[in-house]
């Protein structure tokens, strides 16, 4: 999708909804992306199976994120030089951290950049709310924030809570990605996976409002209608941004986005549901994903 400049209803916002976005304050210190031309954000990042296509894409041959991720990355080796890639993954499902703070570990050991956020997750404000899971992995395959028709309607054969941190989504990307001062150079890009079990209800508008998605690049988006409490309610938030996607053209966000005047967007909304390699389990028969990381040093 080429970039396209946001112009008249795009530019429009109600000024009350604008008026509630957090202005990023870092403190002083540099983004946590800074130095890094290439970002990946896993948002919903499960047990890290993305976070390790990002950077071991060999081991997941057929997987969906594969194109997407593989034109992200610049060709040019001049315009590579002295920069590295980095990923940042938000997971709210108590269940999965001791697996992503290992694997957290063993990736910067080896060289690569990966900050995983445990018991975090994406949301509009920063603060605390509950999680609903079951702590088993196929039934946590809907875990949310929001008590969904999945959780609701009592598919899931025992539903416990959790009290999780949560992030503004918005503020983080413009303080910790965007800031960065590689978001200027040639090749610059960020990549963003949003699968949140049907919390995108209200992360995506917000994001939008909050003039944090023209900053994005790629973004693999998954539909959660089956998992709306009320269908009517999630199609007027979220099928914007569907239609966006399925048309590969911003005019579906007309009078949606917010962004800063004359600013280029580079947002491209893409429909991708990656379930391959879903348990991390090697499912090609090659190796043994599971058990051994098998992460190279860089």
């Amino acid at each position: 999708m080429p970039s396209l400049p946001l112009v008249g209803g795009a530019l429009a916002l109600a000024a009350a909804a604008a008026a509630q976005c957090v202005e990023p304050v870092r403190g002083g210190r540099p983004p946590l992306a800074e130095g890094c031309l290439v970002v990946y954000v896993d948002v919903g990042t499960n047990i890290g199976v993305q976070l390790r296509k990002f950077f071991q894409p060999e081991h997941y041959p057929g997987s969906k994120v594969m194109p997407v991720f593989a034109r992200s990355f610049p060709t040019d080796e001049n315009v590579r030089r002295g920069s590295r890639p980095c990923a940042f993954g938000f997971e709210a499902n108590p269940t999965h951290t001791a697996r992503l703070r290992q694997l957290e570990a063993a990736y910067n050991a080896a060289g690569h950049r990966l900050s995983i956020a445990t018991e975090t997750a994406a949301a509009t404000a920063d603060g605390n709310t509950t999680f609903f899971f079951t702590g088993k992995r196929w039934n946590d395959l809907g875990a949310s924030t929001m008590k969904n028709a999945w959780l609701a309607q009592g598919r899931a054969t025992r539903v416990v809570q959790a009290k999780v941190r949560t992030i503004d989504l918005a503020r983080w990307l413009r303080a910790e990605v965007f800031a960065r001062s590689e978001a200027t150079r040639p090749g610059a890009v960020v990549v963003m996976k949003l699968d949140i079990e049907g919390s995108e209800e209200s992360v995506l508008p917000w994001l939008a409002q909050c003039g944090a998605l023209c900053g994005l690049g790629p973004t693999m988006l998954e539909k959660h209608t089956r998992l709306a409490i009320d269908n009517a309610t999630y199609e007027r938030a979220v099928g914007p941004f569907i239609r966006a996607a399925s048309t590969r053209s911003l005019q579906a966000l007309a009078g949606v986005m917010r962004a800063a005047p004359g600013e280029r967007c580079t947002f491209e909304p893409l429909l991708v549901d990656d379930e391959f390699y879903l348990l991390d389990n090697g499912a090609t028969g090659k190796i043994n994903l599971d058990r051994a990381f098998g992460i190279s040093r860089i």
